[in-house]
């Protein structure tokens, strides 16, 4: 059987979100696909049967390679096309303060729970202005293709909603914390450079003790090689997050 190659990922740029061109990745997923229809026994069935059968299996990757398979938000490469596109106005990067000690006091199932609810949350506080994607990890990205009025009001709303309580199955309502930083597009101020502006905004936020900091101008990365550093230091609202709220 004739085998299809994919061309080799495009030159990788220091500093640059990294992420497959959409032709070279839908060429590799085609090609995996046909072999695995080639090789799963389905060679009896009719032509256009195996023709159905490749066409969900495509849908099925496609959707795969785009979302988070745990919550179902849209994923890295999501926010990597949108800025490609230069179709963000306003970004903002969301990390969840203290969240790896859900895992370590209630486990990894506990913090999935969590880590669904938040997404729900992020989506629903959207409503269809924007899109939520799961970054990794804790960390999360809001976009919005036009910016609301107030965007700072906007992303202090997406804040204090996941300030809302969350109960895990048979246990404990925990109180999430989370810090957000954010740019709003300008002249300089698109694709990567938006992206490193956020960052940097999410970096600030963390060091100076606040949950959001928006910028509207380019900034100089404070982290190593372009990277934001996570500041470990507890500060105040970080030394007892994911509490269970206070009794009435």
């Amino acid at each position: 059987m004739t085998s299809i190659n994919a061309p080799p990922h495009p030159p990788v740029h220091p500093g640059h979100p990294v992420s497959a061109r959409p032709t070279t990745r839908w060429r590799a997923v085609t090609a995996a696909l046909v072999a695995a229809v080639a090789g799963a026994g389905l060679a009896h069935l009719g032509h256009r049967a195996r023709i159905r059968v490749l066409r969900r299996e495509l849908a099925r990757s496609r959707h795969a390679a785009r979302h988070d398979v745990l919550t179902g938000l849209g994923n890295r490469a999501v926010l990597n096309d949108q800025l490609d596109a230069d179709s963000v106005d306003l970004l903002a990067l969301v990390d969840l303060d203290g969240f790896k000690q859900v895992n370590d006091t209630h486990g990894h199932l506990a913090g999935d729970h969590v880590l669904r609810h938040i997404a729900h949350r992020l989506t629903a506080v959207l409503d269809d202005t924007g899109t939520a994607i799961r970054l990794g990890g804790d960390e999360f990205a809001l976009t919005w293709p036009h910016p609301p009025p107030d965007a700072l009001a906007a992303i202090e709303a997406v804040v204090s909603e996941l300030a809302r309580p969350i109960r895990l199955p048979h246990g404990p309502q925990l109180v999430p914390v989370a810090t957000a930083g954010a740019a709003v597009a300008g002249t300089g101020l698109r694709g990567t450079a938006l992206l490193a502006a956020a960052d940097a905004a999410l970096y600030t936020a963390r060091a100076t003790g606040r949950q959001v900091h928006l910028t509207t101008r380019p900034t100089p990365h404070p982290g190593p090689g372009g990277r934001r550093r996570r500041d470990t230091r507890p500060t105040p609202k970080e030394e007892i997050p994911w509490t269970p709220p206070p009794s009435p």
